[in-house]
């Protein structure tokens, strides 16, 4: 009888931390597996809940301004000239907002390891970067999956077959483990020179495989959380001559030796983005233009969540330039802006900012926040607030930080 209640104990304990672990590896399936995984995670966070009656959990100031801001989008989809598709995704979308208060109940809950969820990342970012590298090298990787594109435009794409977004991937989640290994204390010098050592191997690794990926604004977004990481180490006396000229050897190396990527990020970004002439001339600069009409028609509440492809590709919006039909306007604060209004940009800039305020982690765990801030970071272009690849990293980041800020207050 022991034994029995003691596999199912393990079962249990196998389940919870699988269903967490799993998201960052359904992101390579894709959305339909994004999206049993958050349904599933929910599913389990509300049987703990009512299980319990720890109803505390729906008290929490950063799920109470989600769950008004998501209010703001009800209201604003209602009121909107797309109501239909706008309500649809707005009702859906609430399942964000659950997604991240399940993974928190389920991790405090449980008592979920927090370094085993670091090591688990830190071993699946490591198998994602040596698998691009591997298609850089040798023009497919380990599932045989062939880079898109060629010359300057070619591609790396990883476990993600076709889809072009495996250096936003590493770039979303590199610096959790980054900052484990900067800031976490060892108690022998063998375990502190282990940490340094994979903390070397992952930076050149995860700096190669997203400047080859020819993503630019992840290759951006890398530099900017590296810029941030390295103020804290020089902050903590962590930060040493030597990794500084290491860096900038892997960049200067990697332009001056990769045709195709030095390529990429000079002449193929002034065709994209109109450096040259000016962005306001280039298809980024289409989407802006039409998303500011969107907003100067509906000021207060906007055109309505997801609004903005119903609206750019109408012919009187795009006035004969078809650069502006698009899904979203690719950049975070342009589409809270046009399709949400001021008032549901006011809530966004609010939870956004009292969410980063209320969770300040030991310096640790603070690589969770600089995810974040890349996410939401609202220069440059961006992947749609409302989507399920691009807010699904949101979310996640949130509930699991969340839950590090809930174990913190309870010891």
């Amino acid at each position: 009888m022991n034994f029995s209640m003691h596999n199912i104990k393990d079962f249990k304990n196998f389940y919870f931390y699988f269903i967490i672990f799993f998201f960052p590896i359904s992101i390579f399936i894709g959305n339909a597996a994004i999206n049993i995984n958050i349904f599933i995670i929910i599913l389990s966070g509300f049987y703990i809940i009512f299980r319990k009656k720890i109803y505390k959990y729906f008290h929490q100031r950063w799920f109470l301004f989600a769950v008004v801001f998501w209010c703001v989008l009800l209201l604003s989809a209602l009121l909107s000239n797309y109501k239909l598709h706008s309500s649809t995704y707005t009702v859906f979308f609430a399942r964000m907002i659950l997604f991240s208060l399940c993974i928190q109940v389920i991790f405090v809950e449980k008592k979920l390891n927090k370094i085993n969820f670091i090591k688990f990342l830190t071993f699946l970012l490591f198998i994602v970067t040596i698998d691009t590298l591997i298609q850089k090298f040798f023009g497919k990787n380990i599932f045989l999956f062939e880079s898109v594109g060629s010359g300057y435009n070619t591609r790396l794409t990883s476990f993600f077959k076709d889809e072009e977004v495996v250096g936003s991937y590493i770039s979303k989640f590199i610096f959790i483990p980054f900052f484990y290994l900067c800031f976490s204390q060892s108690s022998t010098k063998v375990i502190t020179d282990y940490k340094r050592y994979i903390f070397y191997i992952l930076l050149f690794l995860s700096f190669l495989a997203i400047f080859l990926s020819g993503e630019r604004m992840a290759s951006l977004h890398f530099l900017l959380g590296l810029s941030i990481l390295f103020i804290f180490m020089l902050i903590k006396k962590k930060l040493s001559i030597k990794l500084l000229i290491f860096c900038l050897i892997i960049v200067t190396s990697i332009f001056s030796f990769e045709k195709n990527t030095r390529e990429r990020f000079l002449q193929s970004f002034d065709e994209k983005y109109g450096i040259g002439n000016g962005i306001i001339n280039s298809p980024w600069g289409s989407h802006l233009k039409v998303a500011h009409n969107e907003f100067k028609q509906n000021i207060f509440l906007g055109a309505g969540p997801k609004s903005f492809r119903k609206f750019s590709c109408e012919k009187e919006n795009y006035k004969d330039d078809l650069r502006a039909c698009s899904t979203h306007p690719h950049n975070n604060f342009a589409e809270i802006l046009s399709e949400t209004g001021v008032i549901g940009f006011i809530f966004y800039i609010s939870f956004i900012t009292i969410f980063l305020k209320d969770h300040i982690v030991s310096y640790q765990f603070f690589g969770f926040l600089i995810s974040l801030i890349i996410l939401f970071w609202p220069l440059g272009i961006s992947g749609s607030f409302f989507s399920t690849f691009n807010g699904s990293f949101i979310w996640y980041i949130v509930g699991i930080l969340s839950a590090l800020k809930k174990i913190e207050i309870n010891h």
